[in-house]
């Protein structure tokens, strides 16, 4: 058990420090958006990360889709994303599909 627990912990940290490399290259916002979710993704051990920058001139968050590196637009307040960036918090949540804030269009 404490084996394991050390092999998570490296793994962590490893996915920690890729993520801080990404970050201190200049390759523009859209390459770092996706570095971040791609090493955050690792960092929490999630099936799936969407980092969203808040767009405040048109309160809307901003992301690009992982998958085919479209932009993603919408509206600040929908959704569990939209919650955390109204109300500036963090939300764990184990199974999002079974919050009633989940907006399957968004989340």
């Amino acid at each position: 058990e404490v084996y394991r627990a050390a092999i998570v912990t490296s793994e962590r940290a490893n996915a920690l420090l890729n993520m801080l490399q990404s970050l201190s290259e200049d390759l523009g916002a859209q390459s770092m958006v996706l570095g971040v979710a791609m090493h955050a993704n690792q960092l929490v051990r999630a099936d799936r990360c969407t980092v969203f920058l808040v767009d405040d001139t048109r309160s809307e968050l901003w992301s690009i889709a992982s998958d085919s590196g479209a932009e993603i637009r919408i509206p600040k307040s929908v959704g569990i994303v939209g919650k955390c960036a109204t109300e500036n918090t963090l939300v764990v949540i184990d199974d999002a599909y079974s919050d009633s804030r989940f907006n399957q269009e968004v989340d």
